[in-house]
């Protein structure tokens, strides 16, 4: 399976887990703020300019503004970049269930962002601890030319 297909699949499933968790919380009467919760899907494409992702969003927010409380994603470390600092200047708190750089731990940067999944440094401590385990001394690390994979080169550098 190429990686855009990957890409295509794991994007599936994402915007199914969202809309069934919507389901559920209506089916349970799950309320926030006393109302039901519903959610729209805006989908950008992995590939595109950061720039273009972002004024998706803004563009959809300013059109629906009253009804938002939060965004999930953007399932790209890229994407979630520049969409968290508008979300957390607008006061809007930013769920991703993908990026995974370790610079979004920051919460003096990223004061309204949450991953749900561990960051890249608790990957690459990992890879580091099964280095020291097997007593391995060298290695040769292949990466993608993109930020996961420089992200997860420069924490294991350090």
């Amino acid at each position: 399976m190429s990686q855009s297909n990957a890409t295509d699949v794991w994007s599936q499933q994402s915007q199914v887990m969202f809309l069934a968790a919507i389901s559920l919380a209506n089916q349970y009467n799950i309320k926030l703020n006393n109302q039901t919760i519903s959610g729209d899907i805006i989908e950008t494409n992995n590939d595109e300019n950061e720039h273009v992702a972002l004024n998706r969003v803004c563009h959809y927010i300013s059109t629906q503004r009253s009804n938002i409380v939060g965004i999930v994603g953007s399932a790209t470390s890229n994407n979630a970049r520049f969409i968290s600092p508008f979300a957390a200047h607008i006061k809007l708190p930013v769920v991703s269930y993908s990026a995974t750089n370790a610079e979004f731990s920051d919460t003096r940067r990223y004061p309204k962002f949450y991953q749900i999944v561990p960051s890249d440094f608790f990957l690459a401590r990992t890879i580091v601890q099964l280095f020291k385990r097997f007593n391995w001394t060298t290695c040769t690390i292949i990466i993608q030319k993109n930020d996961y994979g420089y992200s997860g080169l420069n924490i294991l550098s350090e």
